[in-house]
Formats: C-alpha cells, structure tokens, sequence
C-alpha cells in the first residue's frame, strides 16, 4: 500500500519541488484575492507548459 501511496506522493512533491527551486518559491505576498489567483493560476500555466515542452522534447528524442 506504501508504494502506491508514494508513487502518487513523488507526483505532487516534484510539482511543488519546481515551484519551490525554480519558481520563486510558494510564498504569496498580493494584495488582494484576486490578484493572487491570477498570480497563481499564471505560475500554475508555466509550469504546465514547462513541463509539457520538457515532455514532448523527450519524445522526439526518444522517438
């Protein structure tokens, strides 16, 4: 149960590893609600693009 458990853990611990190393860290000092959502919503993007270009360039390079 431990292995499916952390299988999923190491999933959601690599995105938050990235934030925190690369990104600027997770900390949030905004000035109101919706200027932090976007804030979030545009670090949550970049990631996923991010991580979409490193995806698909190793396709190509193992295809």
């Amino acid at each position: 149960m431990n292995r499916v458990k952390s299988s999923i853990r190491a999933c959601v611990e690599h995105v938050f590893g990235c934030m925190t190393m690369s990104m600027g860290g997770k900390l949030t000092r905004k000035i109101g609600l919706e200027r932090n959502d976007a804030w979030w919503g545009l670090k949550n993007l970049t990631f996923n693009f991010l991580r979409y270009l490193q995806r698909s360039s190793h396709i190509a390079t193992v295809a």
